[in-house]
């Protein structure tokens, strides 16, 4: 829902303001995006992820879990240095597809897993 505004005697109702088409403003209120998020099922434990926007922080840290190939068997013989070398670049290309998609102005990857689906990164509230 939009908010209302006044303005100079004019009274405005809007969800956000586009100066030039390419730079849009929106007010929607920071604690809604938070609260949006603590209902999200694929953040898990949001209190402990949302902690830092709580406080007023621009940025947090998250570990990024990526979903295990069909293929993928997790009793597979690490010890075996191919098979090693199969997962790490199966995990590897899955890391590149979901990170090459990512806004690197609100998302900073600060570790790539070797055997693990997943990433660590420094998020903002929009890169979550």
């Amino acid at each position: 829902m939009g908010e209302r505004r006044s303005f100079a005697g004019v009274s405005l109702d809007y969800d956000a303001i586009c100066l030039p088409p390419s730079i849009c403003l929106s007010y929607e209120p920071l604690s809604s995006k938070i609260e949006s998020f603590m209902h999200n099922p694929k953040i898990n434990r949001p209190q402990m992820v949302l902690k830092d926007f709580m406080e007023g922080k621009s940025k947090t840290r998250v570990i990024v879990n990526l979903r295990n190939p069909s293929a993928f068997s997790q009793t597979q013989n690490m010890k075996n240095i191919k098979v090693r070398h199969n997962l790490e670049k199966s995990i590897n290309t899955a890391q590149e597809r979901v990170i090459d998609a990512l806004d690197p102005s609100q998302v900073h990857i600060t570790n790539k897993f070797r055997y693990i689906f997943g990433f660590s990164a420094e998020v903002s509230l929009k890169g979550l």
